[in-house]
């Protein structure tokens, strides 16, 4: 008797790299501006999601207003701007022409997303 509990599970799981595979070979990173499929490794995830406002632990997920303030990053894009975010926090010395272009992209990515929202109400 074969096991027909599996099956739908591999479904899912491989609509999901599908749509993970998708979305990376569609978006562009928040800060440096390259396509996230840029170092995809579907064995190890590096996309991650960057908050404009507050946390992943202070977003309510009942409204819908924080998903409007989510882009997406490459993991390691993410954990250098919020690094060199800390250290001029601190008064460190930090690339402030690699931390403005990244501000920049932020903000490129924000504005084409509301550009887009006018089209899709």
């Amino acid at each position: 008797m074969p096991n027909t509990r599996k099956r739908p599970a591999y479904n899912r799981l491989r609509q999901a790299d599908w749509l993970l595979w998708r979305l990376a070979s569609e978006h562009h990173c928040c800060f440096c501006g390259d396509l996230l499929m840029k170092g995809f490794d579907k064995k190890k995830l590096n996309i991650t999601v960057h908050h404009l406002e507050g946390s992943i632990h202070t977003d309510n997920r009942s409204e819908a207003a924080p998903v409007d303030s989510q882009l997406f990053a490459h993991c390691a894009c993410h954990k250098a701007y919020h690094q060199m975010e800390r250290l001029a926090a601190r008064g460190k010395n930090i690339d402030i022409g690699r931390f403005d272009r990244m501000e920049a992209n932020v903000l490129r990515e924000v504005n084409r997303i509301n550009f887009s929202k006018k089209f899709y109400k």
